[in-house]
């Protein structure tokens, strides 16, 4: 959930309210194949705890153990069903490796483009991104943007989405 005020706004908007990851994943899959650039701008958790209880769990003497259960990956499972000319960029927040593993991450989600970002973005007005684009001929094509505002770095995502339209 998001607060309203860090909502954009518009006419033509229209603010799909999701919980989970599941929540996410149908709520996208409505509005998918109509649309031309999908950007995978959410930070979805990649796990949810396996047991719900709606209480709190009384305090119990010795260990408690907390299994997860993986959360569905939203842009693999859309992806997966993209129309010709239907342009898809994501993120990779990454704390090491970072190219690598977005790069893989490119081409394992059937991306068009990722921006690859670290912690420094987190939370704040900036960070220090690379874009890195899908080529016809499978290579990647890496264009370090650097250090820039997140409005700034939106602009030049919907520039890179263009451009790959």
């Amino acid at each position: 959930p998001v607060a309203d005020e860090q909502l954009p706004r518009g006419v033509r908007l229209k603010v799909h309210r999701v919980i989970s990851a599941q929540d996410m994943l149908e709520a996208a899959r409505a509005v998918y194949a109509g649309a031309d650039i999908v950007v995978y701008a959410a930070a979805v958790a990649d796990y949810r705890p396996a047991e719900y209880h709606a209480e709190k769990l009384p305090k119990q003497t010795g260990e408690l153990v907390l299994r997860l259960q993986a959360t569905p990956d939203v842009s693999a499972t859309l992806n997966a069903a993209r129309r010709p000319g239907q342009v898809t960029i994501g993120f990779a927040l990454q704390t090491h490796d970072g190219r690598a593993k977005a790069e893989d991450k490119l081409k394992r989600k059937g991306l068009d483009g990722i921006v690859l970002n670290g912690l420094d973005a987190l939370g704040g007005e900036s960070g220090n991104y690379t874009f890195i684009a899908r080529t016809k001929d499978g290579a990647p094509a890496v264009d370090p943007w650097g250090e820039l505002g997140k409005r700034a770095c939106a602009r030049r995502i919907l520039d890179a989405a263009q451009t790959l339209l």
